[in-house]
């Protein structure tokens, strides 16, 4: 299955396609280690983010976002090499990557995805943010 075809990228083009210049659209998903949960949280006058927030959480472990980045990430061509893998074992890692590019979405809108993982003492869990919004002609 291509990553346009995947039901996270989807998902994630019918987010990105919501977004106009005077209404960004937004959510995050994320764990939160005290209580061994996950979550997605997002405007309540943005019902269409439901799927992705249900696809996104699908893929995250009580514990890690990974896969859901890695999936995100994948639906923007030119970020897929910048995605911390499984295999990557990091003590905490913050990343903003930036692109207008995403597998389905319509050209002129910029996203951005934002990221937190990694397994330091200090932190709550892990997230991701995702951001759309249309630029301006």
């Amino acid at each position: 299955m291509s990553a346009a075809a995947s039901p996270v990228c989807e998902a994630l083009a019918e987010f990105v396609n919501t977004a106009t210049v005077d209404q960004p659209v937004q959510l995050t998903v994320g764990t939160d280690w005290g209580r061994m949960s996950k979550y997605c949280t997002r405007a309540a006058d943005q019902p269409k983010l439901t799927q992705l927030c249900d696809q996104l959480l699908s893929r995250i472990a009580r514990a890690f976002v990974h896969p859901a980045i890695e999936e995100s990430l994948a639906c923007a061509p030119n970020l897929r090499e910048y995605s911390l893998g499984d295999g990557n074992i990091v003590s905490r890692a913050e990343v903003i990557l930036r692109s207008l590019e995403v597998a389905g979405a319509r050209e002129g809108i910029r996203v951005e995805f934002h990221y937190l993982i990694g397994l330091h003492e200090e932190m709550e869990g892990q997230w991701l943010t995702i951001r759309a919004i249309e630029l301006e002609d």
